[in-house]
């Protein structure tokens, strides 16, 4: 009888001891959620500023009237180009490091736990495309990143194939939600 009760005691802690090291892996990813949507907010953020600087360069050297002003334009315009291009490439590591640490955070999980096949199968094909990808949460579902349609077209086709489905949300920023 006593050893029942022992090895009933003896799960029970390996139990909460599993409990204690999943809640500290979900708080770890939700700070990286967290880390990971400021590093999104700020790209977009540089991107629509240099959207923004290049279709005003575009308006100013329309509007120039003489060569002299065209010369000036150009010097503004070429130090408009630097930052943009400094911005841009602010926005392609930003977004490197974002897949970095999406990948990472699969990579750990995957040390820690004995995943199920079909989870591995579903991270390991939206890699094999190209995209960056961990799991969303527990429910059986993935998020990553992709560079660009052909590549989300490439997710979305060997998704399929292993019988498994991609969905691409519309993001809206914070000037639109709510509407």
């Amino acid at each position: 009888m006593c050893q029942p009760i022992a090895r009933t005691a003896a799960r029970l802690r390996a139990l909460e001891e599993e409990q204690r090291t999943a809640l500290a892996e979900r708080e770890r990813a939700a700070r990286e959620a967290e880390a990971l949507d400021e590093v999104q907010r700020q790209a977009e953020a540089q991107r629509g500023a240099a959207e923004r600087l290049r279709m005003k360069l575009e308006i100013t050297r329309d509007k120039l009237s003489s060569a002299r002003e065209a010369a000036e334009q150009a010097r503004a315009a070429a130090a408009v180009v630097e930052s943009a291009r400094a911005g841009y490439e602010n926005y392609a590591a930003a977004a490197r490091r974002l897949a970095e640490l999406v990948d990472a955070n699969f990579d750990t999980r995957r040390s820690i736990y004995q995943l199920p096949q079909w989870q591995v199968d579903m991270v390991e094909t939206a890699r094999a495309s190209g995209a960056s990808a961990k799991f969303a949460g527990s429910g059986g579902a993935i998020i990553g990143t992709y560079t660009d349609d052909a590549m989300f077209g490439r997710v979305r086709a060997n998704l399929h194939a292993i019988g498994s489905r991609a969905v691409k949300p519309e993001i809206t920023g914070p000037a639109t939600a709510g509407r």
